[in-house]
């Protein structure tokens, strides 16, 4: 039955093979643009998960990037989980931007499911394994202009939401405290708009694994009072 246990490794639509989807073609300009094949989901499959990408709300903070996210469920009998996002457009964007991508140790692998969705949990096991995100504020994807916004990995790192009283220090000081690597540079924006005691800018690694590992351990997290917010940028620091 669709959302149980387990799932198959099928050959999506493109034909991929592990490592093709990183760096590959953005969907930035619009979600519509991503081309769809027969055997498309809005149900995706993260076939190789590293342990510390072993949790629903870091899977949820780094694929999030490309849609809005249903549920998650981590599978038990694999070390593997299944993405539920609102449609096979979002999830064959997740799947060309972050398949192939190395990140704690690993690679990701990431293919559409086998599965159309994922049911909710039947038992407590099961319900210690899934997560629901439907009513999540941090589903950023709710108007037209934030499709305008999406990237494959890059060596840089958007951040907003910041608190007021954020600095360079004391913001590469809590991301080391989350567990990620320390930025190489970051750079604040001017403050503007009516929004304008929030923190913005950018932040640079060496490699796009660093940020993937940074987004996917602090997105979302409250840093100061505030939910910090992360996504991979093509500006330069």
């Amino acid at each position: 039955p669709h959302g149980r246990e387990g799932f198959d490794r099928r050959s999506s639509s493109r034909g991929r093979s592990p490592g093709r989807g990183h760096g590959g073609p953005t969907t930035s300009g619009s979600h519509a643009e991503v081309p769809l094949g027969p055997l498309a989901s809005p149900v995706l499959c993260i076939f190789t998960l590293p342990e510390m990408l072993r949790d629903c709300d870091r899977i949820f903070n780094l694929f999030s990037l490309y849609g809005n996210i249903l549920r998650i469920k981590l599978l038990t009998k694999t070390s593997g989980a299944l993405v539920m996002f609102e449609d096979a457009v979002q999830a064959e964007g997740a799947i060309v931007c972050l398949n192939g991508l190395r990140l704690f140790g690993g690679t990701l692998e990431v293919d559409f499911s086998k599965h159309q969705f994922i049911a909710a949990p039947f038992t407590s096991s099961d319900a210690a394994m899934t997560k629901d995100y439907a009513q999540s504020p941090n589903n950023k994807f709710r108007r037209q202009e934030h499709w305008q916004h999406i990237h494959p990995p890059t060596v840089t790192a958007h951040f907003s939401n910041g608190a007021p009283a954020l600095r360079e220090a004391s913001l590469a000081e809590h991301l080391a405290a989350f567990g990620a690597q320390r930025p190489r540079r970051i750079r604040f924006f001017e403050s503007r708009g009516q929004r304008n005691d929030r923190r913005t800018g950018l932040a640079e690694w060496a490699d796009p694994s660093a940020v993937a590992e940074c987004i996917a351990l602090v997105n979302n997290a409250v840093v100061e009072g505030f939910t910090l917010r992360l996504a991979f940028s093509v500006n330069s620091v």
